[in-house]
């Protein structure tokens, strides 16, 4: 299934429902870990979508596309790339500003995710100022199988002077670790020889 604005949505977790069996967690929108870039690139030419590259530690790349993306919640996608192989996946949305519509659309991709793969472990929970003297509420869950896994993750931030509620992101994040881990073993014996 190639990755296409219409073939993606709320629903993230349709490729992790139907690979549920196998307890192996796919990439989503149809991707398959280790996929070249073309595809991702070529969906973003097609939406219009701005593309931005990040370079990372350990050889990796991302390549953030920015929406609007048609009939979709989310706001921003980053596909990242190690040795020119995807190794993760993430999907950023707007969190609202209503604080109970923001629990609500957490509760609604975590209830995805739980549907497919069971409870998922909090790993964090809870608020603390930043250096910047910022608010940061975070709530953290992580899902992992063979190598795998999905973190759901809620943060909002807040100044002490702003009076508006808070700003913030909820991001569903897939990663292939395993593929990952052999992807920077291998480039660490190339570069011994």
């Amino acid at each position: 299934m190639p990755l296409n604005s219409k073939s993606v949505g709320l629903a993230l977790c349709v490729s992790a429902i139907a690979s549920a069996g196998a307890q192996v967690i796919p990439a989503p929108f149809g991707l398959k870990w280790g996929d070249a870039l073309a595809p991702i690139l070529s969906f973003a030419e097609r939406t219009g979508s701005k593309i931005d590259t990040q370079p990372g530690s350990s050889g990796r790349e991302t390549i953030d596309v920015q929406g609007p993306f048609s009939n979709q919640r989310y706001q921003r996608l980053g596909f990242t790339f190690q040795a020119d192989r995807l190794v993760q996946v993430a999907v950023y949305y707007r969190a609202p500003d209503e604080s109970n519509e923001a629990r609500e659309l957490l509760a609604a991709l975590r209830g995805e995710i739980e549907q497919s793969f069971g409870s998922g472990e909090l790993l964090e929970t809870g608020s603390e100022k930043n250096a910047d003297g910022y608010l940061e509420t975070r709530r953290v869950f992580r899902w992992e199988r063979n190598g795998c896994a999905i973190w759901l993750i809620s943060m909002q931030v807040k100044t002490a002077k702003d009076l508006g509620p808070p700003r913030g992101e909820i991001s569903v994040v897939h990663a292939n670790l395993g593929l990952s881990r052999q992807v920077e073993i291998d480039g660490q014996a190339r570069n011994e020889k």
